[in-house]
């Protein structure tokens, strides 16, 4: 799963099947661009793809409609979309019983769709104090 939120309650994701690649970041990106007329600032760690050549040049060339802002090694309490997967994890999945795969999948894409038609718990989690800053 890779996802994306917004201080105004906004929430996107996409899931695949295998490893996090440059072209799936890619892809992940152009989505986010998709029909949308104001810049995206996005917030991302150091993961490998994140300073890949083929990012830097999609970004370059997009430029005017994308920018990546990288956080400090090992914070990943500066990021906002860790509190999504935080959530999910102790407030969600972690308190049903998982039969298989298959039913963790659902039930995973179930919360991130509810998580998208509630602009407000988006929002709410740009108030937590760590992440303040990119509200």
């Amino acid at each position: 799963m890779i996802s994306a939120v917004s201080p105004r309650g906004e929430f996107r994701f996409m899931c695949h099947e295998g490893k996090f690649n440059t072209t799936l970041f890619i892809e992940f990106m152009q989505r986010l661009l998709h029909h949308r007329s104001t810049p995206i600032f996005l917030i991302v760690d150091g993961h490998p793809v994140h300073r890949a050549g083929a990012v830097r040049k999609f970004v370059t060339d997009n430029q005017d409609r994308i920018r990546l802002w990288r956080l400090p090694s090992y914070s990943p309490d500066l990021n906002p979309d860790e509190l999504v997967w935080a959530h999910l994890k102790h407030h969600k999945i972690g308190k049903v019983a998982i039969t298989g795969p298959d039913r963790m999948k659902q039930r995973v894409i179930a919360f991130l769709r509810s998580l998208q038609k509630t602009p407000a718990l988006v929002r709410a989690m740009f108030q937590h104090p760590s992440v303040r800053y990119a509200a």
